[in-house]
């Protein structure tokens, strides 16, 4: 057979190889919700400034006390681009900060946190010492007719930070839906949940609340409410290694299906001689983003920050990076920066990094490409299929990307994957998309990084 039809039918096996590889990553959803019975003190909300404070019973209060609550509230912000601005086109509701209102209801003496723990961290049925959450008060949001918030990510506070939580009181109201959305594995699939707490409060025959916890990094937006009003209180949860704070009991749950089946198809895989015979490199394109600083005094605190970030990857995430140890494949976490070619050139090129790296500020004047500047940096550039890239290069690295390819339309130079809209300003920590870079050897030393 000559050499390059060989190439070709080795490349179409190693593909359809990977097609289902990437089939069996069934994406669980990035939340958990349900409603929680209460006692009637746990309703009992003291709100209002300094020397003019109200009390409000919010499983009984009538109209006229949800009226004053309301105009009792400062109106809502959001982050825009670094900028903390009131804009009622894009979000209209009140709101009060946490020194503003006291309420009887305490989540850490609550089975939320339990909740959260089992439903939304943890995806294996290994015994767990129970994983810390640390709950952060965050504010108290009244949307009353015609209130809604547009499309937006959470701002994330520190690289700890991993959801939101959204606690629903009973007031009635219609409309006012939590509707999140995400990324799918497919090529622009994008799924789509919502969370009608109005409906979920409705069917409850007991003062109750209705709550949904999220991965922070998920879009969502809170549709217009068409009457009644709703209340809500957020917190931010964070990990933590403070074991008080985590469950007294193990929380025991079956391996996930797609988990078992994403473990056996990469062993039938590595165990194959027609997968990768001479050794190659894969490139799993996460489905989260995560927090991380915007830049680091060092690159070795860079590439620490990126190692830290492991055991906290996020659902199926965590599945693959676990299952890719488990099999002694050499596989670590990266950023991925794209750049163009020139200003004239729509050629894009790929170089990834052990950590976040400092980018020159738009004035500042680089000698060479972008490319090089990064590769200057100590980058790796990298070669995908479907991007002309010389694969000759002696300092291009080929790589089979499974889920989560780059290819996108084409960015200014440098340009991070930062959410425009958020509920706080930008601070000094941002979302970054993260990848998994593994080194497979040849057939019979797979566990060995030798890839080509």
């Amino acid at each position: 057979m000559p050499p390059r039809r060989k190439e070709s039918k080795l490349a179409n096996l190693t593909r359809n190889q990977l097609l289902y590889l990437k089939s069996t990553l069934v994406q669980k959803p990035p939340f958990c919700q349900g409603t929680l019975q209460l006692p009637d003190s746990d309703f009992t909300l003291f709100y209002g400034k300094e020397g003019n404070a109200s009390r409000i019973n919010l499983s009984t209060a009538p109209v006229a006390q949800l009226e004053h609550l309301a105009e009792a509230c400062d109106p809502a912000t959001f982050g825009v681009g670094g900028e903390d601005v009131h804009d009622e086109t894009y979000r209209k509701a009140g709101k009060l900060d946490k020194n503003d209102f006291a309420i009887g209801f305490d989540i850490n003496r609550s089975d939320l946190i339990d909740a959260i723990r089992s439903e939304l961290l943890i995806e294996n049925d290994r015994e767990s010492d129970g994983e810390g959450i640390r709950t952060e008060l965050y504010k108290l949001n009244v949307y009353g007719k015609g209130a809604f918030f547009k499309p937006h990510v959470d701002t994330p506070r520190s690289e700890l930070m991993f959801g939101s939580l959204v606690i629903v009181f009973p007031p009635s109201h219609e409309g006012g839906a939590l509707k999140l959305r995400a990324q799918g594995h497919k090529e622009g699939e994008i799924r789509e949940w919502t969370f009608d707490s109005s409906a979920l409060l409705a069917q409850q025959t007991h003062p109750s609340i209705a709550y949904i916890a999220f991965f922070s990094d998920i879009e969502h937006e809170v549709m217009p409410v068409t009457s009644g009003h709703r209340v809500t209180i957020t917190y931010n949860l964070y990990h933590s290694n403070d074991k008080t704070l985590a469950s007294s009991l193990p929380v025991l749950r079956p391996i996930s299906t797609n988990e078992q089946a994403f473990r056996d198809a990469l062993r039938g895989l590595i165990d194959s001689p027609m997968f990768l015979p001479d050794g190659g490199n894969l490139m799993f394109g996460l489905t989260h983003q995560y927090p991380l600083a915007k830049s680091y005094d060092s690159a070795a605190e860079a590439k620490q920050a990126l190692k830290d970030l492991e055991p906290r990857l996020k659902a199926t995430d965590g599945i693959i990076l676990r299952v890719l140890r488990e099999c002694s494949l050499d596989a670590s976490l990266k950023i991925v920066y794209e750049a163009r070619e020139s200003q004239w050139s729509r050629m894009m090129s790929y170089v990834m990094f052990d950590g976040v790296i400092e980018l020159p500020s738009v004035d500042h004047m680089i000698r060479g490409t972008a490319p090089d500047y990064l590769e200057s940096e100590g980058g790796q550039h990298i070669a995908t299929a479907g991007v002309r890239v010389d694969d000759t290069s002696p300092r291009t690295l080929p790589v089979h990307w499974v889920t989560d390819h780059p290819l996108v339309p084409v960015k200014h130079f440098f340009k991070e994957t930062i959410k425009t809209y958020g509920n706080e300003p930008t601070l000094e920590v941002v979302y970054w998309r993260i990848w998994i870079f593994v080194r497979v050897g040849p057939k019979g030393q797979r566990g060995v990084a030798g890839g080509s």
